[in-house]
């Protein structure tokens, strides 16, 4: 299966800034190409693709693979943690 960006617009994310090590959300990200659903041996699925994302701290664009977004659903910690927001 692919997704491509126009299916998942408004979505808001978690990214973590790789230079400031600062969590921040935002629903203004892009897909670069598309997203892939893809299964292994085992039938462990993950989702494959590029996803980018401008960063309120460097305030620059950054590029995200799926596995480096942190999963919302760990901690309501990390989630009251995060800064930033959809502010450019």
């Amino acid at each position: 299966m692919i997704w491509s960006n126009q299916a998942v617009m408004g979505m808001e994310l978690i990214f973590v800034c790789p230079e400031q090590k600062t969590a921040f959300t935002t629903s203004k990200w892009k897909v670069d190409g598309g997203l892939t659903a893809v299964s292994d041996s085992s039938g462990n699925r993950s989702l494959k693709g590029r996803i980018e994302a401008w960063c309120p701290f460097c305030l620059v664009e950054h590029t995200f693979s799926p596995d480096e977004l942190p999963c919302p659903f760990k901690s309501t910690q990390d989630k009251q943690s995060t800064g930033g927001g959809d502010e450019q």
